[in-house]
């Protein structure tokens, strides 16, 4: 969790906002459950936000933010039009691994009606279908609709981050996993049409 505070009642309600949100959605969790789990009053939750929505949006910017940090850092250690697409989505798994709680409230806000934080913000599909367009106009690509393709791909990722959190696919390594997911995606993101 990348937001931090000095104030060890602010501490807790932010590790355990992310939690909760990330749980039941911003909808799903109240200000009584916040302050309940944080072991705090109701108060000192708008001690420092003017409201539970306030905190949710300060928690997904804050990891909507290092998500895509994640996304274009993986990118750029790879080289090819293909392959720097594959690493946008690798960023995106690892980034996943590495912030589960993070990872769900992401989930949590695309799907639902706060989705509308994101107003005039470029979202992963956006950056994936980016990515596609240029190695399409490059030629690595067959022609395509890059936004379809971008979906397939965010598709098998987000799915194998939640099979491996939820431990569904046992009896295979984080490292083996990257490594069929990056093999999928190359042949997904090479063949014709979507």
């Amino acid at each position: 969790m990348a937001v931090k505070s000095e104030s060890p009642a602010k501490e807790r309600i932010l590790r355990v906002s992310l939690d909760l949100f990330g749980r039941r959605g911003v909808s799903g969790a109240t200000v009584g459950d916040i302050a309940k789990k944080a072991e705090c009053s109701q108060a000192a939750l708008y001690k420092y936000w003017e409201g539970k929505e306030v905190l949710a949006q300060e928690l997904f910017e804050s990891a909507y933010e290092r998500l895509i940090r994640s996304m274009e850092d993986e990118r750029d250690r790879w080289e090819g039009a293909v392959e720097r697409v594959t690493g946008l989505l690798v960023g995106f798994l690892r980034f996943a691994r590495r912030n589960p709680k993070e990872h769900a409230l992401l989930f949590q806000v695309f799907h639902s009606e706060y989705v509308r934080w994101l107003a005039g913000t470029k979202k992963p599909s956006d950056v994936v279908a980016d990515a596609i367009k240029a190695a399409t106009k490059s030629g690595a690509i067959p022609p395509t609709n890059a936004y379809l393709k971008a979906a397939f791909a965010l598709g098998m990722t987000i799915r194998l981050a939640l099979f491996e959190q939820q431990n569904l696919v046992p009896g295979i390594s984080r490292d083996q996993s990257e490594s069929e997911l990056v093999q999928a995606l190359g042949a997904m993101l090479r063949s014709p049409g979507a």
